[in-house]
Parts: C-alpha cells; sequence; structure tokens
C-alpha cells in the first residue's frame, strides 16, 4: 500500500500538526479514468492522476451552488460515467452526541449531481432536506434510488426514495431506516431488471430487503442469525462472482454502546434462483469495530476476478484496518499490518 493523498493541513506550518486529520468516507471512479473521493466534512475531491506518485487532488465543490459539505454517499452512473452523485449526512471523524446523528457534520442538504465528471455540480431540489443520506444508485438511466439511515430531528426516521425522472421529483417508497443498496447482477431468473438488495440499520429481525422491480418496491430477504441480544447499527452487502452474497455488519451486544461492540458475517446463494435459501454465518478471525463508536462504518467488496469469485475484501474500523476473506475454506489474511504487528 502506497500514500495517494491528498494530504491534510500538515504542511500549511498549522499547530498541532496533525497527518491523520483527513477522513474519506466514499471512493468512486468517473469517466476517463479520474477518481473521486467524499471526505468526512471536507466536501468532494478528484484526481485525473491517481496512477501518478504523486497524484494531484483538488476539491470540486469550491464555489458551486450546492451547501453541503459533508460527505455520505457517492456513486456514479452506470450508463453515463459522467454522471456523479454525492450525498449529504452525519459523516463525521470525531464523536459530538451520543447516538448515529453526530452534531458536528454540516448541514443535511440532499443530494447533488454533476453532469460533467465534477466539474460543476448542482443540488436535486426535489430530494427532501435534513436526511443522513447512506446510498445513492441508478436502477436504470433515468431513475435515481436513494436510502438514508436517519432525519436530524429523529433518528429513526430513515427509508428509501425513487424518482423516475431523473430527480426532478422523488417518492418514498419505504420507511425502513436504509444502510446500503446493491445491485445484484446474474441473480435476476427470469428478468431483465437487475435485483437490487438493501441492508437495515438496527432492526435484527429485518436487516435485509430485495426489490425486483427497479426499486419500486422491496420485500423481506429472510432473516439473518445475530447473535442473542446483538443489535446491528451499520450493515452493508457485497456480491461474489461465484453467485454467493455477503452482508456483514458491526452490532452492539448487551450494555450498549461505547463498549460493548463486535461484527459479524453472513452467506447465502443468490444464484440458484430459489427464495428458500438460508443465511449462514461466515466466522470472523477478530472484531471488525475496535473502538466502539455508533457512528462507525465498515467496507466489504467482493474480487472482480474470475480466478477469486469466492473472495471479498473488508475494511474494517480503527485498528481493524483491512482484510481479504475466502468464503470457500474460510481464510482471512490481513492486507494491512506487518506480520509482527499484532492486530
Amino acid at each position: 500500500w502506497e500514500f495517494a493523498g491528498p494530504s491534510t493541513y500538515v504542511g500549511r506550518g498549522d499547530e498541532p500538526q496533525l497527518s491523520s486529520a483527513g477522513a474519506v468516507q466514499n471512493v468512486v471512479e468517473g469517466a476517463n479514468h479520474t477518481w473521486f473521493i467524499g471526505s468526512v466534512n471536507g466536501g468532494v475531491w478528484r484526481t485525473k492522476s491517481l496512477g501518478h506518485s504523486t497524484p494531484h487532488w483538488e476539491n470540486v465543490l469550491d464555489k458551486q451552488p450546492v451547501t453541503c459539505s459533508s460527505i455520505s454517499a457517492m456513486h456514479v452512473s452506470v450508463s453515463d460515467a459522467n454522471r456523479i452523485y454525492a450525498g449529504c449526512g452525519g459523516s463525521t471523524s470525531s464523536e459530538q452526541g451520543s447516538d448515529w446523528n453526530v452534531m458536528n457534520s454540516g448541514d443535511w442538504a440532499g443530494i447533488m449531481m454533476s453532469s460533467d465528471n465534477g466539474d460543476s455540480w448542482r443540488m436535486l431540489e426535489a430530494f427532501p432536506s435534513n436526511y443522513y443520506v447512506t446510498d445513492i444508485m441508478e436502477p436504470s438511466p433515468d431513475s435515481i434510488l436513494v436510502s438514508a439511515q436517519s432525519h436530524l430531528y429523529d433518528r429513526n426516521d430513515g427509508g428509501i426514495w425513487l424518482s423516475e425522472d431523473r430527480g426532478h421529483s422523488f417518492k418514498r417508497i419505504d420507511s425502513t431506516p436504509t444502510f446500503t443498496l446493491t445491485a445484484l447482477p446474474g441473480a435476476a431468473a427470469d428478468s431483465d431488471v437487475t435485483p437490487i438488495l438493501a441492508t437495515h440499520a438496527r432492526n435484527a429481525e429485518h436487516s435485509v430487503s430485495l426489490s425486483e422491480d427497479g426499486g419500486k418496491t422491496f420485500s423481506d430477504y429472510g432473516r439473518l442469525p445475530w447473535a442473542e441480544g446483538a443489535t446491528p447499527f451499520y450493515t452493508c452487502a457485497a456480491p461474489l462472482g461465484n453467485g454467493q452474497l455477503v452482508v456483514a455488519g458491526l452490532t452492539r451486544g448487551h450494555g450498549g454502546l461505547p463498549n460493548n461492540t463486535d461484527s459479524q458475517f453472513f452467506v447465502r446463494n443468490v444464484s440458484s434462483g430459489s427464495s428458500n435459501e438460508e443465511w449462514v454465518s461466515f466466522d470472523q478471525p477478530t472484531s471488525m469495530d475496535e473502538d466502539s463508536m455508533p457512528k462507525d462504518r465498515m467496507a466489504i467488496m467482493g474480487d472482480p476476478d474470475p480466478e477469486r469469485a469466492d473472495m471479498f475484501y473488508i475494511a474494517g474500523n480503527a485498528g481493524a484496518l483491512a482484510w481479504r476473506a475466502n468464503v470457500t475454506d474460510g481464510k482471512w489474511t490481513q492486507m494491512w499490518d506487518k506480520p509482527d504487528v499484532s492486530d
């Protein structure tokens, strides 16, 4: 691994010189090998030279007619990589507040969009403000699906919204607090519509939903076998190339936050076409959450290489860092720490 920037204000001579003062929430690739990051309270940054020894980064929201710098979600259109979306929410690198609705994260203004690979941005005014946006995706070139886990004035007010006119209007289709929206390619049996999995927050009985009509409706997708008494406070998903699906979550147990947290992983077959598949627990070597805050998140993704179709990658929280795991043999490998450094 090599540092790729952008650097923080450590080089400006400020006191104290904190090189770790920056935090990144999302990473996406736009058109022509252009990369974007959604930063915590620092807006959207872009580089066209990620492969260089010293990539050049620029903040693309400066002087733009947008009202948010706390970026909690990003998405690049599958049909047009010049179209970039960014969502606002309680993404923060420090803790102010007693739950996930942290209060030092700037304006929760909704969603912004760029149609020119990040050169210019505008707010999608039709989306309601004050929601903690957690994910954005385009089920089709004309539709936009948005999830949120909470509202600024109601920590349990979340859901899923659908626009079928490129963001000119939005309809709330589900009121379940939701974290991630994931397309499941290869899971459609007799349809050209790609199924979409939604992972939900703070509900052990109803953690995953599936849409098979482009996001117009969602139905329960089976109960995950969470540990007794555990409540998932962050959930995410990753489809694998072998037809399996991994869902993971950070959890709190008896005693609650901040000191009693853990993580769990589950696997299910999705390519068989059967709706009766069971979720199976997938053992982990250690917790993927090591500082026990209710704002914490993690990320997982499948390996795009067909020769490693049974592998996925995990970005843990705090000292958990980065891992890869194989669902066939159950092996986990640290991708960051040196062999002589304990986790």
